[in-house]
């Protein structure tokens, strides 16, 4: 290609197929250019990643150590040396496995980890080790989304660990295979005694036996790693997915069910996780077990054939019994979960609930929920305990009827006395499956209700992905605003007051802001360096405006709440603009410095709600946006008069990168009025 920063698109195609996602169209590719100059490789290629429905993540490497590391993550991963492209797809038996593109060619090749350092950086070479990014699905769990029935969603979450399962799967069978030896065994053992009185061939068929059944330890035990490999896959997909979900959730999704309900549906996964190790290791065991059995039965004589024809229309009966048992399930949940909402409210809402009134309301609401929830658990179980009696009642049956049968043939000397011993054995272990049927079909049912509560967080509205990108550049961004009937032009640099008493200058920022995603009010619309916001991807928008309103903390440090992650900024212009809004003396102040770890909600915190909302404005600052929209962020910031006037004189000096919008509600407010180059006054979204 003739642009060294423009990643080809067959590096897409082969990261996009190594993670099991399908490509999401580029309309707009990452320009190899922006107004400042040309960009970094990594840079162009981190954006078209991110337009193609993937995740990157930087890496350096330097060391063959390092390169082990970057394998062991099990994903794909690509680097650019001149004009050569690497993708990594992973590494086997010690070996690389590559696919080299230059421009002209492609090849696959695999290669040692060694010899490739060596060939990508030479031993003594000055030059530093170009980043790798390592691609991963943007959304983990996409493929449990938006299924035809909850069931779907379910199998949907076993196809997704498919690689573990068929493992878990294929030791299912053989010990499967392997556990016949035990009624053939008992076959062989009843006939040996009765034919002859020898030692040595009962202990040839004991040893036999005990390597029989030391093999159906071992692959119990290689089972075990297995299922323990995909409960960890799938609380790392889980967790990562809702990070990344929740925080894309669209204004229509925040309208409907508010985030911190969709974040509390997380906790069915660690039911999912239960019940998929229950279905993989006892589950796979019963049907296997089960099936061989009535197998090997039906090759000992026609009438137990149909004895096993007969048994496996019974079992067919024992599942039917549990009509509705799923749908029974759901709802269970779904009271589990009102009442959890309902504690959660309890928790999170303290004055409502502050005043006995409140609390009277708490206990009557919370006993109703209560009861609610012992009726549908007890319908619940009422299904599953129908599962459970016809189960053992088959077991009862099942068992006297192969002695009976048995019994009859070895009369008749149709069937050896060891055949009936070894058709008993068999019996038992179908009627132990069959027993257990009902607790094993109880993972299922809670396996359906488990993914239709989480559903509500993998169904949710997003917000839009992709979109033609904002290039970015040195200089201050330009502003269009089209609010019928009026036009508003805010020009690279200057600064603008917002005011009046409605809410009208919020949905201005709002807009600006991206968070109306693709369907904007109908009389408002925003252009940034004259590009329609409705049209940009969000993200490209979000690397360069920064939005204050409010104050958030998370549950992070303090200097993470500040800076966020990956910051490589001066330490001392950060300590400069926190002298300039009086918070590095309450930093240091703080137990654990700059590294404290604050409450999330700030319910009773170690900082006071005033520098809070500084520590919000910071945060913007910080970012260097080069449109920068403050929504009230800089009322209520408890400074001293100084201190007020030298904070406003630093974010609206011309030196500063950004153009200014910023909303107060009073006319009043003569120190910011003073320092902007125009006042507006919405009405109605009217400028």
């Amino acid at each position: 290609m003739d642009d060294a920063t423009q990643i080809p698109p067959r590096v897409l195609e082969l990261v996009a197929a190594a993670t099991g996602q399908t490509l999401a169209t580029v309309t707009h590719a990452a320009p190899a250019e922006s107004d400042g100059g040309p960009q970094p490789w990594d840079v162009a290629a981190e954006r078209a990643v991110r337009q193609a429905g993937l995740k990157a993540a930087r890496f350096t490497v330097e060391t063959e150590e390092e390169l082990s590391r970057l394998c062991s993550l099990e994903a794909p991963a690509f680097t650019s040396v001149g004009d050569r492209w690497y993708v990594l797809l992973g590494a086997r038996r010690g070996a690389l496995d590559l696919v080299v593109l230059d421009g002209r060619s492609e090849r696959r090749q695999r290669m040692r980890p060694a010899a490739f350092m060596a060939g990508l950086k030479p031993r003594g070479s000055s030059e530093p080790a170009p980043p790798w990014l390592a691609i991963e699905p943007r959304l983990m769990l996409s493929e449990m989304s938006h299924p035809p029935s909850e069931f779907v969603r379910l199998v949907r979450a076993f196809v997704m660990e498919r690689r573990e399962v068929f493992v878990v799967c294929v030791y299912g069978a053989v010990m499967a295979a392997v556990s016949l030896a035990v009624p053939v065994a008992a076959q062989a053992l009843v006939n040996t005694i009765s034919s002859t009185l020898m030692l040595q061939p009962i202990l040839l068929l004991s040893t036999m036996l005990l390597v029989a059944l030391a093999a159906v330890a071992l692959l119990r035990v290689l089972q075990f790693i297995a299922v323990e490999r995909v409960y960890r896959q799938l609380w790392v997909r889980g967790v990562t997915d809702w990070i990344r979900r929740t925080a894309r959730t669209s204004r229509k999704s925040r309208q409907t069910v508010s985030n911190r309900e969709l974040c509390n549906r997380y906790m069915d996964m660690p039911i999912l996780q239960k019940d998929f190790s229950s279905l993989l290791l006892d589950g796979t065991s019963l049907v296997m077990v089960s099936a061989a059995s009535l197998v090997l039965l039906a090759f000992y004589h026609p009438l137990l054939l149909a004895f096993d024809a007969a048994l496996i229309v019974c079992i067919a009966g024992v599942m039917l019994a549990g009509r509705g048992a799923e749908q029974r399930a759901i709802h269970e949940s779904d009271c589990k979960w009102w009442l959890f909402r309902w504690m959660d409210d309890v928790a999170s809402m303290r004055l409502v609930f502050s005043d006995p009134r409140g609390r009277a309301l708490a206990d009557a609401h919370g006993e109703v929920l209560l009861r609610n929830w012992l009726q549908a658990r007890g319908r619940y179980f009422d299904t599953l305990l129908r599962h459970i009696v016809t189960g053992a009642a088959l077991e009862v049956l099942a068992t006297v009827g192969v002695l009976a049968i048995g019994g009859w043939l070895v009369i008749s000397r149709e069937l050896t006395l060891g055949q009936l011993v070894a058709a008993s054995v068999l019996v038992s272990q179908v009627g132990a499956g069959v027993r257990g049927l009902g607790q094993q079909l109880d993972p299922v049912y809670e396996g359906v209700a488990a993914v239709q509560t989480l559903a509500l967080t993998l169904d949710a509205d997003l917000e839009p992905r992709g979109g033609e990108l904002l290039p970015t550049a040195a200089r201050p961004m330009a502003v269009e605003l089209t609010s019928e009937p009026s036009n508003l032009t805010i020009r690279p640099g200057e600064r603008v007051a917002l005011v009046g008493g409605n809410d009208g200058h919020s949905r201005v920022l709002d807009l600006l802001y991206g968070l109306y995603d693709r369907t904007p009010p109908l009389t408002l619309t925003g252009r940034l360096d004259g590009r329609d916001v409705r049209y940009l991807e969000l993200d490209s928008i979000r690397e360069q405006v920064a939005l204050v309103r409010g104050g958030e903390l998370v549950g992070a440090s303090l200097l993470e709440n500040l800076v966020g992650a990956g910051w490589s900024g001066d330490r001392a212009e950060l300590h400069a603009l926190l002298d300039l809004v009086d918070l590095r003396r309450t930093a240091l102040g703080l137990p654990g410095g700059f590294d404290q770890l604050l409450l999330g909600d700030g319910d009773g915190g170690l900082l006071t709600d005033s520098e809070i909302r500084r520590v919000a404005l910071v945060r913007a600052l910080v970012a260097q946006p080069r449109l920068l929209l403050i929504d009230l962020g800089l009322d209520r910031l408890d400074l001293s008069a100084p201190q007020r006037t030298a904070l406003l004189d630093w974010i609206f000096d011309r030196a500063r990168p950004w153009t200014l919008i910023v909303v107060t509600d009073s006319l009043e407010s003569d120190e910011v009025l003073a320092r902007c180059d125009r006042q507006l006054v919405l009405y109605n979204n009217n400028a």
